[in-house]
């Protein structure tokens, strides 16, 4: 988002709720609201320019007061069916002089618009809105560049089509926007006007304000933190946050280790899957490179943890099998480029683990073949969007009935699951197809995808040249580790973060304003004429049981693995293989755990939000809730340092 908040939370949400009720701009057929004229009730009927001119002064009436309609409607018949280009003359001749966009609308605006194939007579208005931002060139099918011819045109079919009330509405919005300056018609500009007009972009940057602003205020906060542990003198504790900050963070930046090494550390795995010669070694292959390395260790079945959409109290196994990265035709055009290209990284990838380049075109080709069967029998976007079309569940035992050549369950029992362990796939048509696959004649082609699977996983913790070749080029190895601790050392590094910036009061205050918003929904629900009780009350009872979570977890989750520093023997690649490992661990331990709705899957630091349906819960981090879009020392709409303003609109709000 370009545009910053300047208000708090509570601001936030209002202006959800009052574009969705209030600032919906003024409707021609409504004479109640503010800012209307009488006009045909009939969203989809043609308006006139007598209409429209009625229309467009009342709704101009703060900005341009006493607009003069025989001004408005100069050369014009009021009688006469309006067309789009009329519509957006007589807009800019009621709402008049326009001003300057600057700050976030500067940098929002649309091109100058060249005014070539528009009849001369409109140039005047429609250059006016062109400079105030209001028009585009598609809105009339024009063209974006500036006039340059001197003689105008009858126009095109676009300009010259009829227009309806909800025409006139969207139009009118821009010019609320435009002036920002009534908080009837645009709540949200009104309130952070001058902060908005104020707005400069970043020389490095595409993007400024609101999240991007956080964002980037938070990235500083944390790096400030890690090499302020980094370079610090004391000597940590073993197992401590900082510990292990600072070892991981080291280990990094330890690149001639890493280079000598090469693909060293992942020999013996790799070596395992090679020398297997059915697929009970494989499985058995598998599984060690799983316990040691974690859910990346597994080529031909890696899982994680999720929500059964079933039942939403309980956890399932989603199993993330090999999927085709490309469409069933793409596959089978022999000189598609994209198909070349993703050929060439497989052999690359089975070279580096240990084929001749002979045999990795070969099982190449042969992993191709497996991918473009699956593209063919993949289910539709429509199947796969309803999350109630895939009910198949699969345990170990029913695995080895559909592939019993490949005994799924020896795999799976040996990296911890129970016999009795539930699994679901992404795609049931699709994973039919990819077990029909499983046969002694391709053991040769698993192998393949294990190996894969192996380099690509890990190829970024070892040599440059290895992360070079899948798709990490040289980078700041700084950043790299920055980035490395905030993703292994999540919990770790967002308890110390909220310690420092988001202080406990904070989250209560917040927590506060959560119970102000819902019970403020129950009251307008139980307003609502629409709906009818039955309907109000499972509303009611949805937010009930919604759950809200703020800041950071209720319990911390820590890396349990032990970091080490180089000169304890540790690496880049063992670190992240023991964070690996530990956090499959942990998954399979709390697969009997029941679904817990305050589970907080994000870090703390994460400038973002979420919502899961499955569990009914919002999710909002401590990264997020800071200045411009939360700020703890601006008033609070329950105290009574709560300016007038923001104070009128909770009342007519509630």
């Amino acid at each position: 988002m370009k545009t910053k908040l300047f208000t708090r939370l509570t601001a936030v949400t209002l202006l959800l709720i009052m574009t969705l009720t209030a600032c919906a701009g003024p409707a021609p057929g409504d004479s109640t609201a503010p800012g209307t004229s009488p006009a045909p009730a009939d969203n989809g009927a043609a308006l006139t320019t007598g209409q429209l001119a009625d229309y467009f002064i009342k709704a101009a009436d703060d900005y341009h007061p006493n607009a003069d309609r025989a001004e408005v409607l100069e050369g014009l018949t009021g009688s006469e069916p309006a067309t789009r280009l009329q519509m957006y003359v007589l807009a800019g001749r009621a709402f008049g002089e326009l001003p300057v966009p600057s700050g976030s609308s500067r940098y929002t605006a649309p091109p100058a618009v060249d005014l070539t194939d528009a009849p001369e007579w409109s140039w005047s208005a429609l250059r006016s809105l062109s400079n105030g931002g209001i028009l585009a060139a598609s809105d009339l099918g024009l063209t974006e560049m500036e006039p340059t011819a001197s003689k105008g045109s009858s126009g095109n079919d676009k300009m010259n089509a009829t227009v309806t009330q909800k025409d006139a509405e969207i139009l009118a919005q821009r010019f609320f926007q435009a002036f920002g300056t009534n908080l009837k018609d645009n709540f949200y500009t009104a309130v952070n006007k001058s902060e908005m007009d104020a707005l400069e972009l970043p020389a490095d940057g595409s993007a400024a304000g609101g999240s991007s602003a956080v964002a980037s205020a938070t990235d500083k906060q944390l790096h400030d933190l890690i090499l302020e542990i980094v370079n610090s003198s004391t000597d940590y504790p073993t197992g401590s946050s900082e510990q292990k900050i600072r070892d991981f963070y080291t280990s990094v930046l330890a690149v001639e280790q890493r280079s000598t090494a090469g693909i060293e550390p992942l020999r013996k795995y790799l070596d395992a899957a090679d020398a297997a010669q059915n697929f009970s070694e494989l499985n058995a292959a598998i599984a060690q490179a799983v316990r040691d390395l974690g859910n990346f260790g597994n080529g031909l079945f890696p899982m994680v943890a999720v929500t059964d959409t079933q039942d939403s109290s309980r956890k399932v196994m989603q199993l993330m099998t090999l999927t085709p990265m490309f469409s069933p035709e793409d596959y089978a055009a022999s000189d598609n480029e994209m198909i070349k290209e993703y050929r060439a990284s497989m052999v690359d990838q089975l070279a580096a683990a240990g084929e001749s380049r002979t045999e990795a075109e070969r099982l190449a080709d042969g992993i191709l073949r497996i991918e473009k069967a699956l593209a063919e029998n993949a289910s539709s976007s429509e199947e796969l969007g309803n999350l109630q079309s895939q009910t198949n569940r699969y345990t170990p035992k029913s695995l080895d009935k559909l592939m019993p050549q490949a005994k799924p369950s020896e795999l799976l029992n040996a990296i911890g699951l129970k016999s009795n362990v539930r699994m679901q796939v992404f795609d049931d048509k699709q994973f039919a197809a990819y077990t029909a696959w499983f046969t002694e004649e391709n053991l040769e082609l698993f192998k393949a995808i294990q190996k894969i699977a192996l380099v690509t996983g890990f190829s970024r913790y070892l040599s440059q040249e290895l992360a070079n070749m899948n798709g990490c080029p040289d980078t700041d190895y700084n950043e790299a580790a920055n980035e490395a601790v905030q993703s292994y050392l999540s919990e770790e590094l967002g308890q110390l973060y909220v310690a420092r910036y988001f202080p406990a009061e904070s989250k209560s205050e917040i927590e506060e304003m959560v119970h102000l918003l819902t019970e403020a929904f129950k009251t307008r629900i139980g307003r609502l004429d629409w709906m009818d009780e039955t309907t109000k009350q499972e509303a009611i009872k949805k937010l009930d049981s919604l759950t809200v979570l703020i800041g950071y977890p209720d319990k911390w989750d820590f890396n349990n693995a032990k970091i080490k520093s180089v000169t304890d023997g540790g690496s880049y690649f063992a670190n992240v293989a023991a964070s690996e490992a530990d956090k499959w661990e942990k998954m399979v331990q709390g697969l009997d755990e029941p679904v817990d709705p305050r589970r907080f899957p994000m870090a703390a630091f994460t400038v973002n939000a979420a919502a899961s349906r499955n569990t009914n819960t919002l999710i909002f981090p401590a990264g997020i809730l800071q200045a411009p879009l939360y700020d703890k020392n601006a008033a609070f709409c329950g105290q009574t340092r709560l300016p007038a303003r923001y104070g009128a609109v909770r009342n007519r709000w509630n």
